[in-house]
């Protein structure tokens, strides 16, 4: 995250590690994190659930994308035997039905899933769902850690918010994940902040990762969070604007966000323009508002 108008190091999991917006907030997210509570696994209805098939717990890295291309079973069938699961909020322990599964599936699932600290990068390993014009990859498929209990809901969508991450020292060639992992490991054990600030980021893949879910508030722009989506870039993009990738599927994902929440051009933001900041960078600043104004 950007900080107003300066930049400030600092050393996350053994190495320097800057986030590019330092934020101020007003939410509880300004309250440091209690121990989340024990997941509850939420179930799938049970009522029409084939007769054959098994249960399987969710682990780190699995996404209904990534359970069909591992045994074979359609993500149609997968989504029609746990009716009622948000399928982009799956969560580590919870359990869902594999229709027309064995033991020996499940077995072989468990044996394929990827490990807690594997470098996953690149697309077998870290499946994202398809949206229009851009691959979103969810919580579960690189982080273990649940949302932490000091959060506000959102309370529907107003506006959405441009930022970027800000590269420095030891952060620009990392892969995608280990980059999410230090920005979470700052927010969270740092900030003391519930889960990443930033609701998404764009990586320099074109991939678009949930940081933390929309129906909760957000901790990226000092008093303004509240019904505000905040979108960051992996990278500083003070002097160059983003990679071709990161602008098509930042590009498309603004575009979806205005029609799913209803949200007018005029209150699509950068950083800059609601708190003194040097966010999102003046290459990327300027590049938002050509596509605001095209």
């Amino acid at each position: 995250m950007d900080a107003p108008l300066s930049r400030r190091a600092l050393l996350v999991g053994g190495m320097a590690v800057l986030a590019g917006c330092r934020v101020r907030t007003t939410s509880s997210d300004s309250v440091p994190a209690r121990p989340a509570a024990p997941v509850t696994p939420r179930l799938p209805t049970t009522a029409t659930l084939p007769s054959q098939g098994q249960w399987y717990e969710i682990a780190i890295g699995d996404t209904f994308h990534s359970i069909s291309k591992r045994t074979g079973i359609s993500i149609d069938s997968l989504i029609s035997g746990n009716r009622g699961l948000d399928i982009l909020d799956l969560r580590i322990g919870q359990k869902v039905w594999l229709p027309t599964a064995t033991p020996l599936t499940v077995r072989q699932l468990i044996a394929t899933r990827a490990k807690p600290g594997d470098a996953i990068d690149g697309d077998d390993a870290m499946p994202g769902v398809v949206g229009n014009g851009y691959v979103l990859v969810p919580r579960s498929a690189w982080t273990s850690q649940a949302v932490g209990a000091n959060h506000n809901l959102m309370n529907g969508v107003q506006r959405l918010t441009v930022h970027h991450t800000g590269e420095y020292a030891g952060m620009a060639d990392l892969p995608e994940l280990e980059v999410l992992r230090r920005i979470e490991r700052y927010h969270r054990n740092e900030r003391g902040w519930c889960a990443i600030g930033y609701h998404f980021i764009v990586g320099k893949d074109g991939r678009v990762y949930e940081g933390r879910p929309v129906k909760y508030q957000g901790a990226h722009v000092r008093s303004n969070n509240p019904h505000n989506i905040g979108i960051s870039v992996a990278g500083d993009f003070m002097k160059k604007p983003p990679n071709t990738q990161q602008l098509r599927a930042l590009s498309a994902f603004l575009d979806e966000g205005q029609r799913k929440y209803r949200v007018p051009m005029a209150r699509i933001a950068g950083h800059r323009d609601l708190n003194p900041s040097l966010c999102p960078g003046d290459a990327l600043y300027a590049w938002l508002q050509r596509y605001k104004r095209t």
